[in-house]
């Protein structure tokens, strides 16, 4: 009886056995690819490249085997359907088919997207001939003959080889100290984003270890995309979080591969070397130039298509149109994959291109862009001709901004954004000075309440802080203004934005002697109010109408107690459209802004700020701007020289409104556009 069992178990060995590892089919093919993974795409996955590549392709080739090979954090953004994550796919299994990563883990928006990335790796894994002959360790995931429950005793030669092959995770097989095997026991495994990500840490060929690369496919959502609350959360989940799962002490490859849903979005900030310099990327274009004919693309070829459409159900007559004046629409144009056209549908790829304009300008510049597109309405425009700029040093005053000195505040809870104007008394004004308290090491940053320099304190309260720092603040503020001939000039007024922290800090701050007679605190007024509600109401008791604010008289319950008070309420909306039709006035006329110095370089971040919002124009009883935070964008500097305009309207300043904004042409001057 023991004999007939100890039989029935070898039988079933022998069984699950799946012999000896066969040869190396061609060893010419397989060490031929071990240094481009380029070239391993083209030799073992041919079916993916039926389409030439293009230069965009081959510079990512290149700069994935570099990141792979160097531990570099690299972020691309390609447009739809050219093929980012079959590209990655074998990345993956070039770098551990050819022994250069044990561990890998793919990340992506939701768990259903990498199981679905991971079952075409698996696909590959049992069904690809080329890569069974050369890489014959992987004829142990055909043995599984589509049946999981197999792998668990699953042997080779008598010795277990460990295989998994499951939705979220790929172990491959066991072959310790094999000279020709070299992806033995490395780990492929997906998690999403919103999943629990850290503490990664598998045993492999004996060792624990930790992941080597990481493939972020993907990862943002169109929700995520547009709440910037989300995008920074989940950039820090990147940069803190998953950048931690490697080795102590040592580097992760990161790859993140996606497009740019809006402006300001995680795969933009992670493109921009600015904002994250620790990540190197490249955005590539279906179209890096327009035709210069557009007027022959959007006039009768776009008529002719979609009569065409409508007739026939296809685009003969554009077609026909198109290759008649082909030698015009082509001209200017620049296609960034030539061979990206289905031939007998489209003539080439310029007009593939321009179909998929023609048909939804909005997808055409996300999808196939990279740059979202944004209308009229949404695209703020600040042009300066070099007239706009003063020529006089920082801190200077221009001799013909006689009528004072305005300051506004913008108080956040980690520093304060500063605007100095200089004004006239028709609202003529030059931009003095800008910045921040405490100052920064850097001239362009974005904020950070941690990362920043800042003057919290973590002995003192958050209100202490916040009142000492802007004590600080002003008092520098008072006497550092000069007019070229030596004079020193003070501060005038300004407005402190109360907003944050204000009955509890700014205010009583304000009702100190030195500051009560000039500053004021401000409470902006804005999205919603309708104008005539706000300013053409009769005055409540207590209550002075100004030009598009109100100055009050009020009493706040503060730590301090009840405190009698003065504040300013300001309606943003009209502030703000007066601001933007300064930007576009002639420098030597009335209402008209400059900056200080002459160049415009050391002025980006404030040209930044000021191009942070947009106006809707609603017309009603009156015609009337609401201006619009576009996403991920920054305007602390808008609001302190929307406060410092305010400041300047209550020392006197008189806006006249029937000021028509004269806009420089484009060759007398230097365009500087800030779209969304």
């Amino acid at each position: 009886m023991p004999e007939k069992y100890d039989e029935k178990i070898r039988r079933r060995q022998e069984a699950r056995d799946i012999g000896p590892l066969e040869e190396v089919r061609d060893w010419k093919r397989r060490l031929a690819c071990r240094r481009s993974p380029l070239k391993f795409g083209l030799t073992y996955f041919p079916d993916h490249f039926y389409r030439k590549s293009s230069d965009d392709h081959k510079d990512v080739w290149e700069h994935v085997k570099t990141a792979i090979l160097k531990k570099g954090w690299y972020a691309f953004a390609m447009p739809r359907g050219y093929g980012k994550s079959a590209i990655m796919r074998i990345c993956v299994l070039w770098a551990i088919l050819y022994g250069l990563v044990k561990y890998v883990v793919i990340i992506t928006s939701e768990i259903g997207l990498g199981i679905d990335f991971l079952g075409m790796i698996a696909d590959e894994l049992q069904d690809n001939e080329l890569l069974l002959e050369d890489f014959p360790e992987l004829k142990c995931f055909v043995a599984l003959d589509g049946e999981p429950r197999k792998q668990g005793g699953q042997t080779i030669n008598g010795k277990k080889t460990k295989l998994v092959l499951s939705t979220e995770s790929i172990r491959f097989p066991s072959f310790r100290n094999h000279e020709v095997v070299q992806s033995s026991e490395a780990i492929i495994e997906v998690k999403s984003i919103t999943s629990r990500i850290r503490g990664r840490s598998k045993r492999i060929n004996g060792k624990p270890s930790r992941p080597e690369l990481c493939v972020l496919d993907d990862v943002q959502s169109d929700e995520m995309a547009n709440s910037p609350e989300q995008v920074e959360k989940y950039r820090k989940v990147i940069n803190k979080t998953i950048a931690g799962l490697g080795e102590k002490g040592g580097r992760m490859a990161m790859l993140f591969i996606g497009t740019v849903i809006v402006n300001g979005d995680l795969c933009d900030i992670l493109l921009d070397h600015k904002r994250s310099p620790k990540w190197r990327g490249k955005k590539s274009k279906l179209l890096y130039a327009f035709p210069k004919r557009m007027d022959l693309w959007e006039g009768e070829y776009s008529d002719l298509m979609n009569e065409s459409l409508l007739r026939f159900g296809d685009n003969r007559l554009a077609n026909a149109y198109y290759k008649a004046h082909h030698e015009e629409m082509l001209e200017g144009a620049q296609v960034g994959w030539k061979a990206c056209y289905e031939k007998g549908v489209d003539v080439d790829a310029l007009q593939y291109a321009m179909n998929l304009y023609l048909d939804d300008k909005e997808a055409f510049f996300s999808e196939q862009q990279n740059e979202p597109y944004v209308d009229d309405t949404t695209t703020v425009k600040i042009r300066f001709n070099p007239a706009n700029l003063s020529g006089v040093k920082r801190c200077e005053i221009p001799d013909w901004a006689d009528h004072g000195l305005y300051v506004g505040v913008d108080v956040q809870k980690a520093l304060a954004y500063y605007v100095v104007l200089a004004c006239r008394s028709d609202f003529r004004t030059a931009v003095v000075d800008w910045g921040t308290f405490p100052e920064q090491r850097r001239k362009d940053f974005w904020y950070d309440a941690k990362k920043v320099r800042s003057w919290l304190d973590p002995m003192r309260t958050e209100e202490d802080c916040i009142q000492s720092g802007l004590r600080e603040l002003l008092r520098r503020l008072q006497d550092r203004w000069q007019t070229a001939d030596g004079r020193k000039v003070p501060i005038t007024g300004g407005l402190v934005d109360a907003g944050y922290k204000g009955y509890d800090s700014v205010i009583p701050l304000l009702l100190e002697p030195e500051f009560v007679e000039k500053f004021y605190p401000v409470f902006g007024r804005s999205p919603g109010m309708l104008r005539e509600q706000f300013c053409e109401r009769r005055p409540r008791e207590n209550e002075t109408v100004g030009h598009n604010l109100l100055l009050c008289e009020g009493a706040a319950n503060t730590n301090w107690g009840t405190l009698e008070h003065e504040y300013v309420a300001l309606y943003t909306n009209e502030w703000k459209t007066q601001l933007s039709q300064m930007c576009q006035l002639p420098s030597d006329k009335p209402g008209s802004l400059v900056l200080w110095g002459d160049d415009t370089d050391r002025h980006t971040m404030f040209l930044r700020h000021l191009a942070s919002e947009y106006p809707e124009t609603v017309t009603g009883r009156v015609r009337m701007d609401f201006w619009h935070s576009i996403p991920n964008t920054e305007n602390h500097l808008l609001d302190a020289t929307v406060y410092a305009l305010g400041a300047a309207s209550i020392g006197g300043c008189v806006w006249n409104r029937n000021l028509t904004p004269a806009m420089p042409r484009e060759e007398d001057g230097l365009e500087l556009e800030v779209v969304a």
